[in-house]
């Protein structure tokens, strides 16, 4: 203190009410962390008005002064009581609790939830509060969707008699709540209140979520709804190692073909990271399969006593159902699967990754080859991969609204995105593409391409393997035609029917005379050149095919069939209508 000056107390005006000083243990020393129940989460600033704080006055005494400290609080600041040492069931002074970490790092917390907190001066009876994260429970009460701390009291052996009851936001020790000596908050129905009159609880949603087993080298950030980002090494029940009938989790064994299951004794490379978004895929929300053996890496499902679906925390306190404590029930349960997933983006340094997400040859179509039951394709095998599996998959290149088209868009800039897809290689001779241009034009390209299916394997429509008219062995794939070159072959093939026309109208017209003649003659029955007499019968029927007027010469045919199979012989210009590069059914 200098100049007789006390220092100001930076503490003061972060709570509303006495939180009733500081806790302390038996031996007298104060606590540095205590816990403490979630009334709200101050989210959205946009809701703390004035009917916010009505809602709250009904609820607490909120001091004028106090809500101006709500008002400008940060994102995922809380309202909370303390409830160290029971202070939560003897004082009901509310606090507010900034954020432990920046806004850099944001944890998920519920109203409901019990957090640690701590005090910037744990001395002094008015203090600031930071919570650092929510309170990790026991096994059987520990829930990344949503954790109800009082359940710790409950017993953790099967009963002896009866069915256990349905899992509750109990108060204190009691699950029936009856004893308010043991309650956590007052009054009775103190967490049912924070649920119902919380603006956040109506902004999270309940549902069961596996619970994921790591491995001790893994970085896992979950969410509270299903979602995850692993940063570990390469794992998941596949194709060929599927989920079904396992006995163990996956966390403590290599994926197949590894050659080994320890994991220590790995040569490195074995570097992962799985974003996933429905590890264990329930299908139908509306009717979870509660009080069933789970599936694949499902949670065993319970419907607690709010009409809402949770894990299944407690099976041992069952029974019927557990065996050796809560661990060993359902090892699978949240393990990463690459077939069952709901949505995944797997990264690995080294995988299989055509064996872990059953895109092998015998599930797929092959590539094109002349030679039946051979493939251009291969299984990936041992090699850097990404993989993204889901049931919808979209890739979107942006096309926004011009802003002098559009006033919606007024101060949008004109996007018009492509979208590449890439093989590298040398241009001229292995590299290949897939261009989707601005102007909506697709541009594939490659040493070969290849439309349909085209072995028999796979069921395809693709011609039978033959040779074509050269004697080339073409197996299951035409080339496609090039149009200019075609039009070349067809220019000339009319040209060759046209001479082909003209040739044989010369020579027609060239032996007029002489065909009227004969068919004049034969109508008579008289005799000729052209056939014996008489012949009644043939001259009538001649007599109708008189021929046009100025026929004469010699009438010839040969020549002109000659000329067609004159330009058919012409290999080259067949040859030039072939693709070089386009190939398909």
């Amino acid at each position: 203190m200098a100049n007789g000056i006390e220092p100001k107390d930076i503490t003061q005006g972060f709570l509303y009410g006495d939180p009733g000083g500081p806790s302390t243990t038996q031996s007298g020393l104060i606590k540095i962390f205590e816990t403490a129940v979630v009334v709200e989460v101050l989210g959205d600033p946009s809701l703390r008005n004035e009917k916010f704080f009505d809602a709250l006055k009904k609820q607490r005494l909120v001091p004028q002064s106090t809500q101006e400290i709500i008002r400008d609080a940060p994102r995922n600041s809380l309202l909370a009581i303390v409830t160290e040492d029971g202070s939560g069931r003897d004082n009901q002074t509310i606090i507010v609790c900034y954020p432990f970490f920046s806004s850099h790092f944001a944890s998920p917390v519920k109203p409901g939830e019990n957090v640690w907190i701590t005090f910037l001066t744990p001395q002094e009876k008015k203090r600031t509060a930071y919570w650092l994260t929510r309170v990790c429970d026991e096994d059987h009460v520990e829930d990344v969707n949503f954790t109800h701390h009082d359940r710790v009291h409950n017993l953790q052996i099967p009963p002896e008699e009866g069915s256990r009851p349905l899992p509750t936001l109990q108060n204190g020790k009691n699950e029936d709540n009856s004893n308010s000596s043991e309650f956590s908050l007052n009054p009775q129905g103190a967490y049912e209140k924070i649920r119902v009159e919380s603006v956040e609880s109506k902004r999270f949603s309940i549902e069961p979520v596996p619970r994921f087993t790591k491995r001790p080298g893994d970085f896992v950030l979950q969410g509270s709804n299903n979602t995850s980002i692993v940063l570990g090494t390469d794992r998941g029940w596949s194709l060929k190692n599927p989920s079904k009938n396992q006995e163990s989790t996956n966390a403590g064994i290599l994926p197949e073909g590894h050659g080994q299951t320890d994991l220590s004794q790995a040569k490195g490379l074995t570097g992962a990271i799985d974003i996933t978004a429905g590890r264990g895929r329930y299908y139908d929300a509306n009717s979870f399969p509660a009080d069933k053996d789970p599936e694949m890496a499902r949670a065993r499902v319970v419907e607690n006593a709010e009409k809402n679906f949770e894990v299944d925390k407690n099976i041992a306190n069952d029974k019927d159902k557990g065996k050796d404590g809560n661990l060993l029930v359902d090892s699978l349960e949240g393990d990463p699967d690459f077939i069952n997933d709901a949505s995944k983006i797997y990264v690995a340094i080294k995988t299989n990754v055509d064996a872990n997400f059953g895109t092998v040859l015998e599930n797929i179509p092959e590539a094109y080859d002349k030679d039946a039951g051979k493939s251009t394709l291969q299984n990936a095998e041992n090699a850097a991969a990404i993989a993204l599996k889901s049931d919808e998959i979209r890739i979107i290149a942006r096309k926004t609204k011009d802003k002098s088209k559009d006033a919606e868009y007024s101060d949008a800039i004109d996007i018009n995105g492509s979208i590449r897809i890439i093989k590298e290689g040398d241009p001229k001779k292995d590299g290949a593409s897939i261009y989707l241009l601005p102007d909506g034009t697709i541009q594939i390209t490659g040493s070969k391409i290849m439309m349909g299916r085209g072995t028999t394997r796979d069921s395809g429509t693709a011609l039978d393997a033959h040779e074509d008219h050269e004697g080339n062995d073409v197996g299951f794939v035409e080339p496609y035609m090039r149009y200019t070159e075609f039009a070349v072959w067809a220019d000339g093939l009319i040209d060759a029917i046209n001479k082909a026309f003209e040739n044989n109208q010369k020579a027609t017209n060239g032996n007029g005379d002489k065909l009227n003649s004969a068919c004049n003659a034969g109508s008579a029955g008289g005799g000729g050149s052209v056939m014996g007499s008489p012949n009644a019968g043939l001259g009538a029927a001649l007599s109708q095919g008189i021929g046009p007027a100025g026929m004469s010469g010699q009438y010839k045919h040969a020549g002109d069939k000659a000329k067609i199979e004159e330009f058919k012989s012409d290999k080259d210009t067949m040859k030039a209508i072939r693709s070089k590069r386009v190939f398909g059914e």
